[in-house]
């Protein structure tokens, strides 16, 4: 990867059978992470252990804390559950772990490790690792026996995610070495309280597992640091080139910038839209088949902008109209361009507007501030915070989490708008 290090993320569905099952790419050992130094053996087929990350608090929406388990398995307490297959590379900060394994397989043997442990969890996610110490990895899913759903008229068997912090859920995490987002204050490399849109998505509506590249902070062009659309398409190839039996045409594409690029980039919509036509195009050319590009909503109304002048604010706001207005152009011309791909384009900003005006109907008593009591320095991802005593009060009933970012609250509403759309457009 070129900017920053990336460790995709898993978030599967749920599933109805609960016991592990020994399979040929699941297995157990007695022999601790640790002492394996399965961690040296990179580029063969090899093993990993599965680290079970979890939201700590199930009933307080307004605590990210979050803890996690070795996943275990067989009858014995002493028994690690290993996973088979292969690493992308040998890299450390920058790595994932192809398996046959399914996802739900993966998934079972932490919902498994959990329940005998009686812990009350959520939003449990699992990763791919060797040690104690290490990244966050996922777990990428290959050959023959790949899950598949019918959505819409559409055979999908996973979601790839490109964009910035709105949806990123691990790699800034992983890239800062743990330090941003402060995990005590955000869930677990994600920039809110828990889950984010696409992980509801993927859990509630589409019910295939997601990997996402975006970045925090990434813009839809590229900056010194952080990976804009282009760059996560690098990356994104490099990996797909590794996978083995991996169908492209079964994968949904979702891509979100925009944010960074008004707020803090000081862009203009025809920025955005160039670098989408750019690196669209290219999707459509590595194999894509069916891409979904979200609208912008209205930037002013975020904490972010509150001292901002009228002006300001008036002209961060037509910047998102102007946008949305010719980004509607750009997949009308894709469509003609290119009509074996489904290019859809989900209206984030009529979602994201819906709950705002009506806040009541999705039970929110506040859409203007903070969930967070900030100091309004970007020091405040490295430091952490606390939650208002309003917002606890109200068990996370705010719209937005941070200045720049939404509750998980907000992004499941979001999500639940977008996913009938989605799978309509499909």
């Amino acid at each position: 990867m070129n900017k920053i290090p990336l460790a995709l993320f898993l978030y599967v569905f749920c599933i109805s059978a609960y016991a592990v099952k020994e399979t040929s790419s699941i297995s157990e050992t007695n022999i601790p992470p640790e002492r394996s130094m399965q961690h040296s053996a990179r580029n063969s087929e090899t093993y990993t252990y599965i680290k079970c990350v979890y939201r700590k608090n199930k009933d307080k929406n307004f605590d990210a804390t979050s803890s996690w388990e070795w996943g275990r398995a067989g009858n014995t307490a002493n028994n690690y559950a290993t996973v088979h297959g292969h690493w992308y590379s040998s890299a450390i900060l920058a790595n994932m772990f192809y398996t046959k394994a399914s996802h739900q397989e993966i998934k079972n043997v932490c919902i498994n490790t959990l329940n005998k442990k009686d812990i009350n969890y959520s939003d449990l996610i699992p990763y791919a690792s060797d040690y104690t110490l290490s990244y966050y990895y996922s777990f990428w899913n290959e050959g023959s026996n790949i899950p598949s759903i019918e959505v819409g008229k559409t055979k999908l068997d996973r979601m790839v995610v490109f964009g910035d912090s709105l949806s990123d859920t691990i790699n800034v995490y992983n890239g800062s070495y743990g330090t941003v987002p402060n995990s005590n204050t955000w869930f677990l490399g994600h920039f809110s309280n828990g889950l984010v849109w696409h992980e509801y998505l993927s859990k509630k509506h589409i019910k295939v597992p997601g990997y996402t590249w975006a970045t925090g902070n990434a813009e839809s062009g590229s900056n010194l640091i952080f990976s804009g659309f282009s760059q996560q398409l690098d990356s994104f190839e490099s990996y797909m080139k590794k996978s083995n039996g991996y169908d492209i045409g079964q994968t949904l594409f979702l891509a979100m910038f925009g944010g960074n690029d008004f707020i803090t980039g000081n862009k203009l919509p025809d920025d955005i839209v160039n670098n989408y036509k750019t690196a669209l195009v290219r999707l459509k050319n590595l194999g894509a088949k069916q891409v979904a590009i979200f609208t912008l909503p209205d930037f002013s109304t975020i904490p972010a902008v509150k001292n901002w002048s009228q002006s300001e604010r008036d002209k961060l706001k037509n910047k998102s109209i102007e946008f949305n207005t010719k980004l509607n152009l750009l997949i009308n011309s894709l469509k003609s361009t290119y009509p074996d791909v489904k290019w859809i384009m989900p209206d984030l900003n009529a979602a994201f507007d819906k709950i705002i005006k009506n806040p009541a109907s999705f039970n929110y008593v506040n859409t203007k501030d903070t969930c967070l009591n900030l100091r309004d320095s970007s020091l405040d991802y490295i430091a952490g915070a606390s939650p208002k005593d309003e917002c606890k009060n109200s068990n996370g009933a705010f719209i937005f989490w941070d200045n720049m970012h939404t509750t998980t609250k907000m992004h499941e509403d979001i999500s639940d708008i977008l996913g009938n759309e989605i799978k309509f457009l499909l």
